[in-house]
């Protein structure tokens, strides 16, 4: 999914198919589990209740499965950049908005790091949010560190549950 976080068509195929997969590692410990009163059961409830991220997933796998695909926001960023090669005198860059004021600037003191001399170009950086998640902070929203958290809850159940004798 990371790979594809600039063509919009791919990274939809690729969120759908995560979450319609990726609940399967609950799914199958239920069916492990099997009965409904025993204190594997209890364990497996308390457990997947315990992560607000386990809950968040399964709606969202049920939309994707039973109603329409899940909608997202993309925020795009567009870097551009050039470089020059000053060997003697220094150079300054002021940056102004609409109204002639000064936005930003900067001094060939301090030159950007990690850039060949002639080096120009642009950098697109896309990140995908959930429009309807329950997180409070903005960072929480962004698909991909959700994804990743859920992977981390979904790896720690299962470990926990196999330490307990609870899955194989």
């Amino acid at each position: 999914m990371k790979e594809f976080l600039n063509d919009d068509n791919i990274f939809r195929y690729e969120l759908n198919a995560f979450l319609a997969s990726a609940r399967s590692i609950f799914q199958y410990a239920l069916e492990e589990i099997k009965s409904p009163i025993t204190i594997s059961r209890t364990w497996y409830d308390s457990a997947v209740k315990q992560s607000v991220y386990v809950k968040f997933f399964k709606d969202k796998r049920d939309t994707v499965i039973h109603h329409k695909p899940i909608d997202t926001d993309k925020n795009v960023a567009l870097e551009n950049f050039d470089t020059l090669l000053i060997k003697d005198g220094a150079i300054a860059i002021e940056i102004r908005d609409q109204n002639s004021e000064i936005v930003g600037n900067f001094s060939s003191i301090n030159p950007p790091q990690n850039r060949e001399a002639g080096e120009s170009g642009s950098k697109i950086s896309s990140k995908w949010f959930f429009v309807d998640s329950p997180m409070g902070d903005p960072k929480d929203k962004e698909v991909v560190s959700l994804c990743e958290k859920y992977l981390k809850d979904a790896e720690s159940f299962y470990r926990d549950g196999k330490m307990k004798g609870y899955l194989t």
